[in-house]
């Protein structure tokens, strides 16, 4: 009996990618202006989706959209964060050398 109901969930869950898939990928692609993202993006979801029970989400193409917008922003979130904790980084390192005598940078130069 449990090899018939992974066969139905299966074929429901081959329906919905081809069903729901390149919209889903449309989606990514308009937030993270990347399509290799967001088909990551899509099978990230796809993946929580594979955990869920089917017959509990009334509307699979709208929870599926809910979490794949998540992980975009996410992904925006995360890359925003690393691009300023960078720029943050770069900005600190040059500030002392700029107002350090230039014999002292060599002196720390050949340390």
């Amino acid at each position: 009996m449990g090899d018939s109901r992974e066969q139905q969930f299966d074929a429901r869950l081959g329906r919905v990618w081809r069903d729901d898939h390149r919209y889903l990928l449309n989606v990514a692609f308009r937030v993270l202006g990347s399509i290799s993202e967001a088909e990551d993006a899509v099978q990230d979801a796809f993946a929580r989706l594979v955990d869920q029970n089917l017959d509990a989400i009334d509307d699979v193409r709208g929870w599926l959209t809910v979490v794949v917008s998540r992980i975009c922003f996410d992904r925006l979130r995360s890359a925003d964060r690393q691009r300023r904790s960078a720029t943050a980084l770069d900005a600190l390192e040059t500030l002392p050398a700029r107002d350090m005598d230039p014999a002292d940078r060599i002196t720390l130069d050949d340390e």
